[in-house]
């Protein structure tokens, strides 16, 4: 992965997951633990396609958005602090502040 690639993805990341954790921020536990095994399902399956953009429509989105989605459920399971690689930045954003 290409450093702009890598910066590019952390800034779409930033922005992704605070819109999803608006979404499941009042979800069941269960309901959270279900998306959880979807997400990560996806993302092992499709992953490549956040970076290769894939032929058919949608898909690089679709797989993206799984990614950010899973980001936001692990954050709302644990309440811990997510790790700075995911957004480059050495203070947890303020959106993420318990």
């Amino acid at each position: 992965m290409s450093a702009d690639t890598d910066h590019l993805l952390k800034v779409a990341l930033a922005c992704a997951v605070p819109m999803w954790l608006e979404e499941l921020k009042d979800k069941s536990i269960e309901f959270l633990l279900e998306r959880a095994s979807i997400c990560s399902k996806h993302v092992a399956d499709y992953g490549d396609n956040i970076f290769f953009k894939s032929e058919k429509i949608g898909e690089t989105a679709e797989a993206f958005n799984r990614l950010a989605e899973g980001i936001a459920v692990l954050f709302l399971v644990t309440r811990h602090d997510l790790p700075e690689e995911i957004f480059g930045q050495k203070e947890c954003p303020g959106y993420l502040k318990k």
